[in-house]
């Protein structure tokens, strides 16, 4: 869990200058981060992270909360995510079908299937998961339950 504190002169993303607890991020955003090994908490510790550009740390968090909670859905897609944004895309793919096995009828990690086949240059299983989305989305909106 994390909350916005104050803004305050620049510093490197990240950094922490002896304030435990602040992450300092981009025109000198303070970020309060609250403490506590829970798959939640670092998961939206390493999107934090990601959204401030260490993506080392955001692995490394994500990865941690995986240690705890290897089904852990979020963790999953985060990392898939965060994977596809540095093209590392064998890593990517694995993250987003542990997530797929997870949730397949997820939105999102469907989403992510597809940009990731596009990436690997697999039109034909791109289109597939797009269909899904697709699909998952029609069957929300006929029950009535937004996308």
């Amino acid at each position: 869990m994390w909350c916005f504190l104050e803004r305050r002169r620049p510093h490197s993303p990240s950094s922490n200058h002896g304030n435990a607890g602040l992450i300092f991020g981009p025109e000198g955003l303070a970020f309060c981060v609250m403490s506590g090994e829970t798959p939640q908490n670092l998961v939206e510790e390493g999107i934090l992270e990601f959204t401030l550009g260490d993506s080392d740390t955001a692995i490394s968090k994500l990865k941690r909360a995986l240690e705890l909670d290897g089904r852990y859905f979020d963790a999953w897609l985060a990392l898939a995510e965060v994977h596809l944004s540095r093209k590392s895309l064998d890593e990517a793919l694995e993250a987003a079908e542990m997530a797929h096995k997870i949730n397949p009828d997820d939105l999102h990690i469907n989403t992510s299937l597809s940009r990731i086949w596009v990436e690997h240059g697999n039109v034909e299983k791109a289109e597939h998961f797009a269909a899904q989305v697709r699909l998952i989305s029609w069957k929300k909106e006929l029950k009535g339950d937004p996308p």
